[in-house]
């Protein structure tokens, strides 16, 4: 167990870094003047995150593109698997200490406890939410007063 968490440590490691310096290059080209691929000028886009506005800053060449879209697309497809598997283990988790702590807790307690965690999760990573199509959910007591601890 301990060599899987420490092998998705360093996937997620390498991934981390190499998105870095991917996105280094899109802010160092995004400061340049932008052009078409046909040379003449093309129009800022409003989003440099876009993997079709990087892949055209950088100039690549037509197998280059595929090539680079194919790696994008594998390492999408692994941060997605990696993000599946992490949140089971934390549901898992999450399960495993509800269970021992019903054992100790009266039910009022753990109803408690159950609305604590929920108003206090954190939100996910910058960016995970967009990656799985939507903004992040809002809270329920977001927006409204807290009820008065008991």
């Amino acid at each position: 167990m301990k060599l899987k968490m420490r092998w998705q440590y360093m996937l997620l490691t390498a991934l981390v870094t190499f998105l870095g310096a991917l996105f280094g290059l899109a802010g160092a080209s995004a400061h340049a003047e932008p052009t078409a691929p046909d040379g003449g000028q093309r129009p800022a886009s409003g989003n440099p995150m876009r993997v079709d506005d990087l892949l055209a800053a950088m100039h690549l060449t037509a197998q280059q593109t595929s090539s680079t879209q194919n790696t994008l697309d594998t390492e999408r497809t692994a941060m997605r698997a990696l993000e599946e598997s992490v949140r089971a283990q934390r549901e898992s988790i999450h399960a495993a200490t509800r269970k021992k702590l019903a054992a100790t807790l009266t039910p009022e307690q753990l109803t408690r406890f159950d609305a604590w965690r929920r108003d206090n999760r954190r939100p996910p990573p910058q960016g995970a939410m967009s990656a799985m199509g939507g903004a992040r959910p809002q809270r329920p007591s977001e927006g409204s007063p807290r009820p008065p601890a008991q």
